[in-house]
């Protein structure tokens, strides 16, 4: 919604057209004033399977995985966050790229740990994500260190070990396009749920004040299938046997318990609850309050 907001008073104030994407893809001051001089490839940049937010740096750089929607672009609020001297990279989900991975964890990481090194070739990391992302990060982590490349620290945002078998109980009660328009926070009315259509689903998005209802109908779609397949690969994500060894900063939604179900393989060395709920993690309020906590661990 603020998205929305935002790109509504530029037409407004500006008389210019701006869509909601390149909003989404320019989330600095001047990278929206590239696109309004006309030096922006909004489409090429949404669908791209790396971001470079922040390139060179002097310090090693940050890697964030994907949530389950696939779009790396959220994390872009984040820059403000992450000190100046680290680069800062998002990987997203296969599906926003048109790439096919099949559902296996397996896949699912050795694909992330493919882009991990795409963008940062040689040379240590800091891995983090949210939700799915951040479920996923450990695996990378480990899948990295057996190509003899090294993960400096982990920045876990409200990420599940594993999902609890009653999420995928009720998921399996409803239609797969109503569990993925779901897992995006969009309501599905009851008399849609069983039934639910790839159109129907895509529809009810646009129509939506989520913040994907301002993007295209093909992405939307591509957002829909990377829902769908996240949701594939967490249902037979199971909790880590070793033990976390490097570094771990956990960020703990309401209701508390994301963190419990690592059981005794994180312990983390910064951990900060935050009351708001899981699908509010990277709202810009959240994200104002827990964005120093997160600067003052890159900074150690």
């Amino acid at each position: 919604m603020q998205l929305m907001t935002f790109a509504n008073v530029v037409r407004a104030r500006l008389g210019v057209a701006l869509s909601v994407s390149q909003v989404f893809t320019n989330p600095t001051i001047s990278a929206i004033a590239a696109v309004l001089d006309g030096d922006s490839d909004t489409a090429s940049q949404l669908r791209a399977p790396v971001i470079a937010f922040r390139t060179g740096g002097t310090d090693t750089p940050v890697v964030l995985l994907p949530p389950g929607t696939g779009l790396g672009w959220r994390y872009g609020q984040l820059l403000a966050h992450i000190p100046e001297r680290r680069a800062v990279y998002a990987i997203q989900s296969p599906q926003i790229s048109d790439v096919a991975v099949d559902g296996a964890v397996s896949r699912a990481v050795d694909y992330f740990a493919d882009q991990v090194h795409a963008a940062v070739p040689d040379g240590p990391v800091v891995l983090a994500g949210w939700s799915f992302g951040g479920s996923l990060a450990p695996a990378v982590a480990a899948e990295l260190a057996a190509r003899n490349r090294q993960v400096e620290s982990l920045v876990l945002l409200d990420a599940f070990a594993q999902s609890p078998a009653e999420y995928f109980a009720y998921i399996d009660s409803t239609s797969p396009h109503a569990a993925a328009v779901g897992a995006l926070d969009v309501v599905v009315p009851d008399e849609l749920r069983s039934e639910l259509t790839r159109e129907q689903a895509i529809e009810l998005v646009l129509a939506g004040d989520s913040v994907f209802s301002g993007l295209d109908p093909e992405i939307v779609a591509a957002v829909l299938d990377s829902s769908a397949w996240s949701l594939r690969v967490m249902r037979d994500l199971t909790t880590p046997t070793n033990a976390v060894s490097i570094p771990v900063a956990y960020l703990e939604a309401e209701p508390a318990g994301s963190l419990a179900t690592w059981a005794d393989t994180i312990t983390p060395s910064a951990h900060l609850s935050v009351p708001w709920v899981h699908s509010a993690i990277l709202s810009p309020d959240a994200v104002a309050v827990w964005g120093p906590w997160l600067a003052e661990f890159l900074q150690e």
